[in-house]
C-alpha cells in the first residue's frame, strides 16, 4: 500500500467527494502532480482542472478500513 502526505490525501478526499473534474489551485497543483505521476489523479480541461481515477478511490478505501483487532491470547495463557 502507497503511503500518501497530509496533503496528498486531502486532495484526493476533495476529489473522491466532488465526483467531477475540480479546478485546483496553487500549491493544490503541485500536489495533484505527485498524484498523477502515481496514476492516482488525471488532469481534465487544460492541465487546470483533476478528477480521482479508481485506483486512486480505491488507495482511499483501504486507508479508510480499521486495522484488524489483535487476536486475544488462548486460554491460560497469561496464568
Amino acid at each position: 500500500m502507497q503511503t500518501l502526505t497530509d496533503p496528498e490525501r486531502r486532495l484526493l478526499e476533495m476529489l473522491a467527494t466532488e465526483g467531477k473534474p475540480t479546478w485546483l489551485l496553487g500549491y493544490q497543483l503541485t500536489v495533484a502532480e505527485s498524484l498523477e505521476e502515481a496514476e492516482l489523479v488525471f488532469f481534465v480541461r487544460g492541465g487546470h482542472a483533476a478528477i480521482i481515477t479508481p485506483k486512486g478511490r480505491r488507495l482511499l478505501a483501504e486507508l479508510e478500513q480499521k486495522p484488524p483487532k489483535p487476536p486475544k491470547p488462548p486460554l491460560g495463557f497469561l496464568d
